[in-house]
């Protein structure tokens, strides 16, 4: 009611003395688009922080593997002089087996990090992949209610880490946007008009 009273509509203000309420849709859908992968990096965060609080155990790595994905586009490249020059896009992904002893079983785990959304770090793949040779000694994470979940690192995923920033990101930016909206900046009217 107070926002009728004062001649405000929902969806933006005033663009002018007397004008049309500003639109602020654009804002909105960046904000909209936003809080999907915030969402989504937002419970692989919750995943992985409860991992922080889970015991640890000895496991021995049984097996181990870093999967490349050679991306690279079918086209020729690009010509610099009398040079052509290829692009080469490849993607790694590490897979990991290790056996653990849990609630008195010796059972096998393959998880790499809880709540990673199927998404790995191409750089940190590669990282674990030397980290981890076969039959070396690590330390996992189990869960407790749930000893056959384990993972062989603790904390919040990198994929988790990057989508709720890219996320949180898209939102603050839709938000400010909506704020200029409202104020009537950059709608291309002089500022003594708005």
């Amino acid at each position: 009611m107070a926002n009728a009273a004062s001649g405000k509509k929902r969806g933006g203000g005033a663009s002018g003395k007397g004008g049309a309420p500003r639109s602020t849709g654009m804002a909105w859908t960046v904000i909209v688009l936003g809080s999907v992968p915030l969402g989504f990096g937002l419970w692989g965060l919750k995943q992985g922080l409860e991992t922080l609080r889970w015991p640890k155990v000895e496991a021995e790595i049984v097996d181990k593997r870093l999967i490349l994905r050679d991306d690279t586009p079918t086209r020729g490249g690009v010509q610099v002089g009398h040079v052509r020059i290829q692009e080469r896009t490849e993607f790694a992904a590490f897979a990991v087996l290790f056996r653990y002893t849990a609630a008195g079983e010796v059972r096998l785990g393959a998880g790499v990090e809880r709540g990673d959304l199927g998404l790995q770090n191409s750089a940190k793949s590669r990282e674990q992949d030397n980290a981890h040779p076969v039959g070396a000694k690590v330390m996992v994470v189990v869960d407790p209610q749930d000893p056959d979940d384990a993972y062989l690192l603790a904390g919040p995923s990198s994929a988790a880490k990057m989508l709720s920033a890219v996320g949180a990101g898209m939102v603050l930016i839709g938000l400010w946007m909506r704020s200029l909206m409202r104020r009537g900046i950059g709608s291309g009217a002089p500022a003594d008009e708005v």
